[in-house]
């Protein structure tokens, strides 16, 4: 149950690019079409008391957090995870090693994710 009343769940995003945060990741009507299943997915999830958006706009503190690049939102990672210690993180990998340093299986296994979610499970394998 999530610290937020309004809410059964609160999870937030935080996004591989600048450019979407603002829930701009999540709006509807965008030009970019291949967000538009991300803003369905949030509207669906919010019609069953789920609230999704980008980590910065304040909801915190957050159930799950959803985390792409690491190397890019650190700053604000640490300062989501000071507001509440049990938060659930879900890091999401796209990049590969060669595009993300942080992105080699030795890293990856050393760092405290809840999870891992990659298109090459491969690289966070035992």
């Amino acid at each position: 149950m999530s610290a937020n009343k309004e809410y059964q769940w609160c999870i937030g995003y935080l996004p591989g690019s600048p450019e979407f945060m603002r829930n701009k990741f999540f709006a509807r009507g965008s030009k970019d079409k291949r967000l538009e299943p991300f803003a369905q997915l949030r509207e669906e999830l919010a019609a069953r008391g789920i609230l999704v958006e980008t980590a910065d706009c304040g909801s915190a503190p957050y159930d799950i957090l959803l985390v792409h690049r690491i190397d890019i939102n650190t700053g604000l990672l640490l300062s989501l995870l000071s507001e509440r210690a049990d938060t659930r993180i879900v890091y999401i990998v796209t990049e590969e090693e060669a595009t993300c340093p942080l992105h080699c299986a030795k890293v990856l296994r050393q760092l405290s994710f809840d999870a891992v979610l990659t298109w090459r499970p491969s690289i966070i394998a035992d």
